[in-house]
């Protein structure tokens, strides 16, 4: 019983925490997760990297093929941002097409180097729904690395 229980409170969570579309994490933990991180970065006295992205003209495609089919290119986005992520990164799905990377100790190099990883992964994107594939949403990353605070003035 009480291992049952433990797995119905570890399925919860993670239905709490994760965004069923896209695998990716939901708004509620990213802001719990830059809390922690800025604290942290205090403490390290380093900064932290934080990409924020959209897909372009997503709600004109979705008005002109309907949300299910626009909804239908989020899932396979998400796994474009996961293939792309480093070991400490944190991807989450903010809401409709709006997505955050949280980069624990990035600098700007290694931020310009994932953003333009996965702009590349992205450049063919593509998802398919009812045997045709939608036009191409272009998904832009972009976002500076928080800097790490220099006598507290955040320089």
């Amino acid at each position: 019983m009480a291992i049952a229980n433990v797995k119905l409170r570890d399925a919860l969570h993670e239905k709490s925490v994760r965004d069923p579309l896209t695998g990716l994490f939901k708004r509620r933990y990213l802001v719990e997760a830059l809390r922690r991180e800025f604290n942290a970065s205090e403490r390290r006295g380093t900064g932290f990297g934080l990409v924020s992205s959209d897909i372009d003209h997503f709600k004109t495609f979705n008005d002109n093929h309907g949300m299910m089919r626009a909804m239908s290119c989020c899932g396979p986005l998400g796994a474009k941002i996961t293939d792309c992520l480093g070991e400490r990164d944190i991807a989450c799905r903010l809401e409709g097409e709006e997505f955050a990377i949280l980069m624990p100790g990035a600098d700007i190099e290694v931020v310009e180097a994932f953003e333009q990883n996965l702009r590349e992964s992205c450049t063919s994107f593509r998802c398919a729904m009812e045997r045709r594939s939608c036009r191409r949403s272009p998904f832009r990353p972009g976002s500076p690395p928080i800097p790490r605070a220099e006598h507290g003035h955040g320089h």
